[in-house]
């Protein structure tokens, strides 16, 4: 799966049906027109300054609905505040024909223009957040390339990641989130020496302790972006285990994030199945095996199953009535 395929600005929750939003908001907006209507009919007709009140929904219209429904609005508008509406209510006096088209035209012009300029400021925020993602790209591969033995990681994690969040069932905009933090999990490395994250012997204490904190440095360099204030939980904790050992807060069970558990699983995965500094790789359903092994202890063993069935392999590590009773467990909890 490609990590960057359909890459908006990262998603956050509380997305509302669009039809549904569209119809509330074309309603409002005839309620707006209605209203203008009633209370410059009743305030004495065009004579008065209720007039003024038209604005009103005609640039909400052009804001939510661009220039079609600013456009179609101002025209409402026009005909409702035109040959509909006297110049004086109580006298029966009628407006002359000149005036109300000048006022239809007037109105047909501050929707057009409302719905115009917002489409310019809609395209430049697009442009803004493509370039944010291309930028954040760059930066992911910059640091992955950094390290001929984690070139394109971030990438792949975030692909694994995402299939275990949709095999989840997860809603699109925690997808989103997760596929973001696990393009990030590890930009904390950027401050790590290449002698330590390349060396093929094993680690010192010491060096041991620095790459350790790189999930910490991951979180303190994304945390100051609000774009990627979401992604925290995912980035901080994709190194605690289930069992409360991990770090660097070992947390425990379903105190660690979904978001971490699921790119704790796409981590190792895709670290057992690719060249190190320090082993060759070793093979796809022997990797999977031995994360089966530690679902439980290190893993969340319903993340683990979830990942099973996207490999095809569940059945043939024996973990699916282990990750059964854990989500069994859940609910009864």
């Amino acid at each position: 799966m490609a990590p960057w395929s359909h890459l908006p600005s990262p998603a956050r929750s509380g997305a509302v049906d669009p039809r549904w939003l569209s119809l509330l908001l074309a309603a409002a907006v005839a309620a707006g027109l209605g209203l203008a209507t009633l209370v410059t009919y009743t305030a004495g007709g065009t004579d008065t300054v209720a007039p003024q009140l038209y604005y009103l929904p005609i640039v909400f219209a052009g804001f939510r609905f661009r220039v079609p429904g600013g456009l179609v609005t101002g025209v409402v508008a026009g005909l409702l505040c035109g040959p509909l509406m006297p110049l004086d209510t109580a006298a029966g006096v009628s407006q002359e024909t000149r005036s109300w088209v000048l006022r239809l035209l007037v109105f047909a012009a501050v929707g057009t223009a409302t719905g115009f300029l917002v489409e310019l400021s809609h395209r430049r925020e697009s442009e803004l957040e493509r370039f944010g993602v291309q930028v954040s790209r760059a930066f992911v591969r910059a640091i992955d390339a950094g390290h001929p033995y984690t070139a394109r990681h971030s990438e792949t994690v975030a692909g694994y990641a995402v299939a275990i969040a949709e095999q989840l069932r997860l809603p699109a905009v925690d997808v989103e989130r997760i596929r973001w933090a696990a393009l990030l999990h590890d930009v904390g490395k950027l401050g790590l020496p290449t002698s330590v994250l390349d060396k093929p012997l094993e680690l010192t204490s010491l060096e041991w302790e620095l790459v350790k904190r790189h999930p910490v440095e991951s979180a303190r360099i994304i945390e100051g972006v609000d774009l990627f204030r979401d992604q925290l939980d995912g980035v901080r904790h994709h190194h605690e285990r289930y069992d409360g050992h991990g770090y660097p807060d070992g947390l425990h069970g379903e105190e660690i994030p979904l978001d971490a558990r699921i790119i704790a699983v796409a981590d190792a995965f895709d670290a057992m199945t690719t060249n190190r500094a320090y082993r060759l790789p070793i093979d796809r359903l022997e990797a999977f095996a031995r994360i089966a092994r530690g679902a439980g202890t290190q893993f969340d063993p319903v993340v683990v199953s979830a990942f099973g069935e996207v490999l095809g392999a569940t059945a043939e590590a024996g973990v699916q009535a282990p990750a059964r009773e854990a989500a069994a467990g859940r609910s009864a909890a």
